[in-house]
């Protein structure tokens, strides 16, 4: 199934990477998979709970695509498809958390939700958790656990969290300091267009 390529953030912004699932005819060769159209198309599947109906269901509550925006509508949709461990339902509903948008914002309720996306491998949500942990944002700060969230979102190439690993090993917080590495880092996250990373390399004379 088709998720719509929409996303909200607080602490950051990321894209949701749409994935289309495909069946196959009776012959064995890949048959598309027809999508719905419309919001009450959508409406349909997320009633019947699919999951990925849910989400985009949500997303299109709160863009306002083909249906009045409605905040809470789409915080109510978001939850239902998050509770079946759909990892960017997870992370949208943790930056609602975060701003307070459709719902009572609550920071520690947002780290909950992006701790759990994170954990399902959304590199976002994990880059999120890194700076949630590093400014003690809904959780207590620990800059050892930001550090390793950071590793795990840098490792999957986001160069937000490619910077921040960079910083976080060049002064040694919460990792032991390497400054070798850091420079490392700083570079692919340069390297991806990351114009505070090729600041930071340019003020090291590199």
């Amino acid at each position: 199934m088709k998720k719509i390529n929409l996303a909200v953030g607080l602490w950051l912004f990321a894209a949701v990477a749409a994935a289309v699932l495909a069946g196959c005819s009776k012959s064995g060769e890949p048959a598309a998979v027809v999508q719905p159209t419309t919001f009450a198309g959508w409406l349909d599947l997320a009633q019947k709970g699919r999951a990925e109906a849910q989400y985009n269901v949500g997303l299109m509550y709160l863009s306002g695509q083909g249906v009045a925006k409605d905040a809470r509508a789409a915080v109510g949709w978001l939850a239902k498809a998050a509770v079946q461990n759909d990892a960017d339902a997870q992370f949208n509903l943790g930056a609602l958390y975060a701003k307070g948008e459709g719902v009572e914002k609550n920071e520690v309720e947002a780290v909950r939700w992006f701790e759990m996306a994170a954990k399902n491998g959304h590199v976002a949500a994990q880059n999120n958790l890194g700076f949630a942990y590093l400014n003690g944002k809904g959780v207590a700060a620990d800059a050892a656990t930001a550090a390793t969230w950071f590793r795990k979102a840098a490792e999957q190439g986001d160069r937000n969290a490619q910077l921040q690993l960079g910083e976080c090993l060049y002064v040694g917080r919460g990792v032991a300091a390497d400054r070798k590495e850091a420079v490392e880092w700083f570079k692919k996250s340069a390297q991806q267009g990351n114009a505070l990373a090729a600041e930071r390399l340019k003020v090291l004379g590199l």
